[in-house]
């Protein structure tokens, strides 16, 4: 039977945990039940892995990622040239923040624009402009009210970030995890399980973005992991990549006497499948110690290279994904509404192409 790594209480099936070896807001797929107990993967693990899963939600978001449970939360953005706000949905549909509403003077009075997310709220709003307002009619105005579909003709601008001492008991949690799943022995990173729990500060993870390449990305988005253990040298470390975007350096143990290790695993998130690929990267043990030492967050233009064909393929997903809910969406509209097994006709053809141009046209242009 396996032990809990944290606190070292014997698994079984009452209380292990399936533990997600990078996060399951992050797709991760590699899951394993003997490593944590539910209690320590609640109080610890939820703690530190919430923070990555934030500052990692917008990618997941963007990409479409897949997870075993839930989706991307929404990000919010703000419209150019007006500065109103918007949620992008998972998928990428915009949805305003808050309703919009205009009200100017106009020689017989006042006259009230208002832009409401559902007839719903349309009926709150006019329920209580009546009150400064008393000639207007709800009724009224809600039978004039029309449905219509907005389409932002400028970029929307959102922040993201990953980075910080904060995030980085997560980096080193993903580490761990995939250490002990390759047969690793605790003994070797005990010492860590005080960080982990934020009862010690230390400086074993670093962002670290290497100069030379040490995997080059297909079509795919990937995570890459990568556990070296040289005895010859003392030193136990691992990189994590997340994303082919976020990479970090971990310092595992340096005074490691264990077997030699040398691992790796590369899952394309956005495929779902594991990569029979190689990563080269052999770090020497005064390497190691100088980077966590000085620090070495890469150069800026890698970084921003990386992160633009990252956004490249998003771009791509959300489009395609986009013409595939037009598709969807016109079919249903100008199809359903016949009795199933009616023969498709020229007229029926006609309605499907002008629902679809209605839908997808403004995307077009």
């Amino acid at each position: 039977m396996a032990n809990c790594y944290i606190c070292e209480t014997e698994l079984n099936k009452d209380n292990s945990s399936n533990e997600h070896i990078i996060l399951n807001a992050c797709g991760g797929r590699l899951t394993s039940n003997d490593l944590l107990c539910v209690k320590c993967n609640s109080e610890i693990g939820e703690k530190i892995d919430a923070i990555l899963a934030k500052q990692t939600n917008d990618l997941a978001n963007l990409l479409l990622i897949k997870r075993h449970r839930g989706e991307a939360q929404s990000i919010r953005a703000e419209h150019v040239s007006t500065g109103r706000e918007f949620y992008l949905e998972y998928g990428g549909k915009p949805i305003a923040v808050k309703p919009h509403i205009e009200i100017e003077d106009i020689e017989k009075g006042k006259k009230i624009s208002i832009k409401a997310r559902s007839r719903s709220e349309l009926k709150k709003i006019l329920t209580g402009l009546k009150r400064n307002y008393p000639q207007l009619n709800v009724e009224d105005a809600l039978g004039k009210a029309k449905h219509f579909r907005e389409y932002l003709d400028e970029p929307l601008n959102f922040d993201t970030m990953i980075g910080g001492s904060d995030v980085l008991p997560s980096i080193v949690k993903i580490a761990i995890n995939f250490y002990l799943l390759k047969g690793g022995d605790r003994k070797y990173i005990k010492d860590l399980i005080p960080y982990l729990k934020g009862e010690s500060e230390m400086k074993v993870a670093i962002s670290h973005h290497p100069q030379d390449a040490i995997y080059i990305p297909g079509d795919e988005v990937s995570h890459v992991l990568y556990i070296e253990g040289n005895p010859d040298e003392g030193i136990l470390y691992a990189y994590v990549e997340l994303y082919n975007v976020h990479n970090f350096l971990v310092l595992l143990n340096q005074n490691y006497d264990g077997p030699k290790i040398k691992t790796n695993y590369i899952f394309d998130v956005l495929q779902s499948v594991e990569l029979n690929r190689n990563v080269y990267l052999e770090y020497g043990k005064e390497y190691i110690l100088e980077t966590l030492k000085k620090g070495d967050l890469g150069s800026v233009k890698s970084v921003q290279k990386a992160f633009q064909r990252v956004l490249n393929i998003a771009k791509e997903r959300q489009w395609n994904k986009s013409k595939d809910d037009s598709i969807k969406n016109a079919m249903k509209n100008s199809f359903e509404k016949y009795p199933e097994g009616t023969p498709i006709t020229e007229k029926m053809l006609n309605e499907f192409i002008d629902e679809l141009m209605n839908d997808i046209g403004p995307l077009l242009r």
